[in-house]
């Protein structure tokens, strides 16, 4: 369950907020946490957004079909878009403002630049091969 950020974020949002009520404020719910999932029933856990990085994006124009249109791709980490959005929206917010082209790229995380810089080969947030912007996947 904790080892799938978009499934757990999901489930979380399905909950209209009490998931996160019963993070914060339910001792059970806590000590439950941590006889099942090892969670230390003190552990200050994370709130989850009601919305997503992406669907804010995606209201935006932000998420193209093809992200190597921008003249930066921002890659939302699984925290951004599930927990903190507005981190994504600020720095989207920075670029624009700087006179960047932006696009928003769905559900990856960056791993390594190409050797000239031209793609970006990326994971799924959850799971899944890497690949590049092009379609490329390892065999």
């Amino acid at each position: 369950m904790l080892g799938d950020p978009d499934r757990t974020a999901a489930l979380a949002r399905a909950s209209g907020g009490l998931a996160n009520v019963a993070n914060s404020r339910s001792r059970i719910h806590r000590i439950f946490l941590e006889k099942v999932l090892g969670v230390h029933r003190d552990k200050d856990l994370p709130k989850f957004s009601r919305t997503t990085f992406t669907s804010w994006a995606r209201r935006r124009g932000l998420v193209p079909d093809d992200p190597a249109t921008g003249e930066a791709v921002l890659f939302p980490t699984c925290y951004v878009e599930h927990n903190e959005p507005e981190v994504g929206r600020d720095t989207v917010a920075v670029l624009e403002r700087n006179g960047v082209d932006i696009t928003c790229e769905t559900g990856a995380r960056p791993v390594a630049e190409c050797q000239h810089g031209s793609q970006v080969i990326w994971t799924p947030c959850g799971n899944g091969p890497p690949r590049t912007s092009t379609g490329w996947s390892p065999t």
